[in-house]
């Protein structure tokens, strides 16, 4: 102390507290406190004098030992703990800087959204059905009773390495048949025949045909003979193809018209009472009938259904009928003669020559051959041919009678087979009349082919592949219907070696001429070959998730707000085209009565049968009643609270294609199931970011979609969309919303999921449905990246290289990218450069993964579509490829 009333101990301190509070904007967490455990003691010990005065008299020490100056310190501590929680409360009021769970879901219920629980992958099982007795797919069978397979029905996964098994459960029941487990597309169809043409496919490899042989084409207007040129056997068809030599003429042929004044293929055409018979199986093949109206016709005149697809199927395995018959011609014959010597005369004074025989005994219609040719039968054709005559310009004739014997005639002597003929012969002769007067000379210059074979004639393949919005089946099948989904699996033909199934949805099912054609609502993404593709109709969408009841307990009517918690967790919700994209699975009973689910108490009465539910971290659902003003109380009862629900939800039920073949509960008459398509759909439950960031998107569109932005909001809130663009384009004359949407984690949305269809539809019901809008999935774009980096070596070396690739991954993975968002070599560099341990980083290799060789590029961009353009394409998101990163050491 200076003097007896004041001393300098307190000299240089200052009062600190209470401090300004000051705050950037766009900080993670906000500055709240007032003071800290330095700045509150220094406030206190400047306190202790006031206006120059000492606060305690006769207080003279200021050592820190001192039990004053200690009690100060230890108020000091009080302080800054307090000031420490005040400014985590702080943080703990706003979405933005909250760090625990239950602070984010609290500020999100005070504008009404609840941190999504998550929603349950979805899948199309395909259902094979028992044959009794097992017969090939298409081979003919009476129609076996159809089986229903209903809502409910569980499938477990066949769980790989590291996994655990997974339930789905069928959310639809329908109506399997046994045709329908490998329907096969129309393999081939009847050839384009007439006697000019210029191949011909046989079925079998035993036609005996080879290069040199004469074929006879015949039709209505005659017959042809046609020149073998090629011959190709085909193992794997069992065909035989011909080519023959060309003619330059080709036949054109006209189908064939109904005769029947009533309209083709309408419900009206069969007059009451109808019998079934074949002229019904003649009508129903000679027209185009639409699948609804012919199954209407059916159940009109009560035909048995097994009774017509037997007698249709049967006529189309028949051997086509063909306009024309073709036959080979086996033997090789000449006119009896043909090698005879000149007839030797004498004049008077015995001088000889030599001239042309008579004829003897042919005439127009009797023929002798050079031999005995037993296998030329009455009903065959015969082809003759003169010298110089071509051979598809000579005669056909048909045989009416063939007798074999001896002849002796023209100064030679052998067996001979005499034809009777139904048309003249073409000797060529013009002064021939058929009175014995020609000269042998005509028919030494005749060939004559014979011995006629029917050959049977093959559909010839469908080479184009399966693709497009239109597929004709390879049978009848009348009992498909619009809008039913079908599984397509085959080998893709744009990518050979590859293998895929997708899902097709019915629009059109029309039966024509017996043939089943398919209209798809959309085209095909892939193009298949036609061989490889079957397509299986006993299809049903399953979700994830299993089936449980469980008693809660007894209800009291004394308490208010009872609650319940399931005993199962997690709660499955599925897909659904509400607001927030989520369905509930829960189903309360009291009293045996079901009550109903809202969001919250609030604005209900008294009467209602309602509840609420609410999830904890761990996923436990809690299940409330109400209190008996908002909401009725729960009567008493003993064990009366019932509940149903499914457990199960998540990334966990992302199961591939084909895992899903073990079932549970077998419906009987079905054989197996699997799943051809990878299981889609799903989202964990909301995370604390994800929860930040979508807690205010319901409020910025309040239910409605009007502005770009809305759209936007919109598709992002929905469960199981990761990321969504909204832009604008032309739909003809008409501005069209383009909306690029990407599931969770980064996984494609397809335009066949219930996902899809369902955000499409909550779109609709909460916008303008008049406004075109085009949902589409983004799509990924991957970059190569290869570096050198070189550690500090004071750190674990391979540490530091998993922290670089780890740094690496995070930065540039699905959730930290934007769409279109570029990349850059520097920004790339920065966030290795930033790992701890790093002292310096080489990157030898930069660029997009569809390049061909590797390079350092400055900037990598990513396209996005272009607002107001006529045609777009989906937004891109540029990632980092994790298979071709390679962190490589360098020692420094």
């Amino acid at each position: 102390m200076s003097n007896s009333n004041t001393c300098s101990c307190c000299d240089g301190l200052s009062v600190q507290t209470p401090g300004v509070v000051s705050n950037l904007p766009g900080l993670d967490a906000i500055a709240y406190r007032v003071g800290t455990q330095p700045t509150f003691l220094e406030s206190m010990m400047a306190n202790l004098t006031i206006s120059g005065q000492p606060a305690l008299y006769g207080l003279t020490t200021r050592n820190n030992n001192d039990f004053t100056i200690a009690l100060l310190d230890a108020w000091a501590t009080v302080s800054d703990v307090l000031t420490f929680y005040q400014e985590r409360i702080a943080n703990e009021s706003y979405l933005r800087t909250a760090t625990e769970q239950i602070s984010v879901i609290e500020l999100a219920r005070l504008i009404g959204y609840e941190l999504q629980p998550g929603v349950a992958a979805s899948t199309y099982l395909s259902f094979t059905i028992n044959t009794s007795p097992p017969v090939p797919a298409q081979t003919l069978q009476p129609l076996l009773l159809p089986v229903t397979i209903g809502v409910g029905t569980q499938v477990q996964s066949v769980p790989s390495p590291g996994q655990q098994a997974q339930t789905f459960e069928t959310v639809e029941e329908i109506s399997a048949h046994v045709e329908w487990n490998a329907i096969l597309p129309r393999l081939t169809h009847p050839q384009k025949l007439s006697t000019d043409s210029n191949s011909i496919l046989f079925s079998g490899m035993g036609t005996g045909l080879s290069v040199g042989d004469i074929l006879l084409i015949m039709d209505t207007n005659g017959g042809k003979m046609r020149k073998v040129q090629s011959v190709t056997p085909d193992t794997s068809s069992n065909t035989t193809l011909v080519n023959l030599v060309p003619v330059t003429t080709v036949a054109i042929q006209t189908a064939a018209t109904s005769s029947s004044g009533l309209p083709a293929g309408t419900i009206n055409f069969f007059k009451p009472n109808t019998p079934f018979d074949q002229s019904v199986v003649a009508d129903i093949l000679g027209m185009t009938w639409d699948a609804a109206d012919l199954l209407t016709v059916i159940q009109t005149q009560k035909w048995d259904m097994s009774d017509v697809v037997a007698a249709i199927s049967t006529a189309l395995t028949q051997s086509a009928s063909y306009p024309v018959q073709i036959y080979a011609m086996r033997k090789q014959a000449f006119v009896f003669g043909y090698n005879a010597p000149k007839e030797m005369t004498f004049s008077a004074n015995n001088t000889p020559s030599q001239h042309e025989w008579k004829m003897k005994d042919e005439s127009s219609y009797l023929i002798y051959l050079d031999a005995a040719y037993n296998s030329i039968l009455p009903g065959s054709y015969i082809g003759v041919q003169q010298a110089g005559v071509s051979i598809d310009t000579c005669q056909v004739i048909q045989v009416t009678k063939a007798d074999s014997g001896s002849r002796t005639a023209y100064g030679v002597s052998s067996k001979t087979t005499a034809l009777t003929l139904n048309s003249p012969v073409p000797w060529g002769s013009p002064s021939f009349q058929g009175d014995g007067d020609e000269c042998l000379s005509d028919i030494r210059q005749v060939t004559i082919y014979a011995q006629s074979e029917l050959l049977t004639l093959a559909n010839e393949p469908v080479k184009h592949p399966v693709k497009g919005n239109k597929l004709v089946l390879g049978g009848f099948y009348p009992d498909l219907q619009d809008n039913q989904h079908i599984i397509l699996t085959g080998n893709r033909k744009d990518l050979p070696g590859a293998s895929a199934s997708e899902l097709i949805t019915l629009q059109d099912v029309t039966i024509e001429k017996g043939w089943t054609v398919l209209t798809l609502v959309n085209s095909l993404a892939n193009s298949y070959i036609r061989s490889s593709v079957t397509l299986n109709a006993n299809v049903a969408l399953a979700t994830h998730g299993q089936t449980i009841q469980e008693t809660l307990g007894s209800g009291d009517t004394t308490q208010v707000f009872q609650e319940f918690t399931l005993k199962q967790a997690p709660l499955t919700y599925t897909t659904a085209d509400t607001a927030d994209g989520i369905l509930s699975t829960l189903q309360i009973r009291v009293n045996d009565l079901l009550w109903e689910e809202v969001p919250y108490f609030y604005g209900h009465g008294p009467g209602e049968a309602i509840y609420i539910t609410r999830q904890d971290d761990a996923g436990n659902t809690t299940v409330i009643f109400g209190d008996g003003n908002t909401g009725m109380r729960l009567p008493t009862g003993q064990a009366n609270i019932k509940a149903t629900y499914r457990q199960g939800i998540g990334l966990v039920g992302l199961v591939g294609a084909n895992q899903l073949s073990q079932m549970i509960n077998r419906p009987s008459g079905v054989k197996s199931v699997t799943n051809p398509i990878a299981a889609n759909g799903a989202a964990d439950a909301e995370s604390l970011d994800d929860g930040r960031m979508n807690a205010t998107l319901p409020i910025m569109t309040l239910d409605r979609v009007v502005s770009l932005d809305d759209y936007e909001d919109f598709a992002r809130a929905f469960a199981g969309i990761g990321k969504a663009l909204a832009t604008w384009t032309w739909s003809g004359q008409k501005r069209s919303i383009y909306l690029t949407v990407a599931g969770v984690n980064g996984a494609a949305i397809d335009p066949t999921s219930t996902l899809y269809s369902n955000l499409t539809q909550a779109i609709w019901d909460a916008g303008d449905p008049d406004v075109p809008l085009m949902v589409v999935s983004y799509q990924p774009k991957y970059f190569l990246l290869q570096a050198n980096v070189v550690p500090d070596p004071v750190y674990i070396q391979e540490e530091v290289q998993a922290a670089v690739e780890q740094a690496l991954l995070d930065s540039f993975s699905f959730g930290q990218r934007a769409f279109g968002q570029p990349v850059a070599l520097s920004e790339v560099i920065t966030v290795a450069q930033d790992v701890e341990g790093v002292i310096a980083v080489d990157i030898i290799a930069f660029n997009l993964s569809s390049d061909q060789t590797t390079s350092i590029q400055q900037r990598l961009d990513a396209s996005m579509p272009v607002p107001g353009a006529y045609t777009a394409s989906p937004a891109e998101l540029l990632m980092i490829d994790p298979g071709s990163l390679q962190i490589n050491l360098i020692p420094s």
